[in-house]
This record gives C-alpha cells, sequence and structure tokens, in this order.
C-alpha cells in the first residue's frame, strides 16, 4: 500500500490517513476517478512557485 502522511479530503471536512485511503475516499463518496491520480501524485511533490 502506498501511505503517506494523514490529510484531509479536499472536498470534505472527512480526514483521511493516507494517499490510497484517500484516493478511494474521493472515488467512491464524491465520484472522482480521472483527477484522482494525478492530484494524488502531486500531493508528495513539493511545488515550487515562480
Amino acid at each position: 500500500m502506498n501511505k503517506g502522511e494523514g490529510t484531509g479530503c479536499p472536498l470534505c471536512a472527512r480526514a483521511v490517513e493516507g494517499r490510497t485511503e484517500l484516493r478511494i475516499h474521493l472515488m467512491v463518496e464524491h465520484r472522482k476517478s480521472t483527477v484522482i491520480d494525478e492530484y494524488v501524485e502531486r500531493l508528495g511533490q513539493q511545488v515550487v512557485a515562480p
């Protein structure tokens, strides 16, 4: 399993324990799928603003 640090759902107040749980929650509860893989992959990357 690919578990990172705890995070929350960006669409509701539910707390989830890792990326895998977040992905499942978003797909099941919010019926999100195509953007979920990209979002979850980028959670672990540092975003650098120009």
